[in-house]
């Protein structure tokens, strides 16, 4: 865990080593449904996009390549925008 200290107010900031722990007993119940991570793999989510950009990009596909990549920008945005309301 890091820590940052901005304007008096101090944010834990969980690293990927800290959330990613891909030992079998931890993983499966994140990503299994109701887990913690299961909106990442589901269909459009951030890991499924992940891999079917990987898949399109090996077969060719640059037009799938393009709206996988714009889906993931668009996503992105819209965190972002809904931090900035909270912040």
């Amino acid at each position: 865990m890091r820590w940052l200290d901005s304007n008096a107010s101090i944010i834990a900031l969980t690293t990927n080593a800290d959330r990613c722990d891909s030992t079998k007993p931890t993983f499966v119940p994140r990503i299994a449904s109701g887990g913690l991570d299961h909106e990442l793999i589901v269909p459009r989510g951030a890991w499924w996009r992940h891999v079917e950009e990987r898949i399109a990009k090996r077969e060719g596909d640059t037009d799938r390549v393009e709206r996988l990549k714009a889906e993931g920008v668009a996503e992105l945005a819209a965190m972002i925008q809904k931090f900035a309301k909270i912040l």
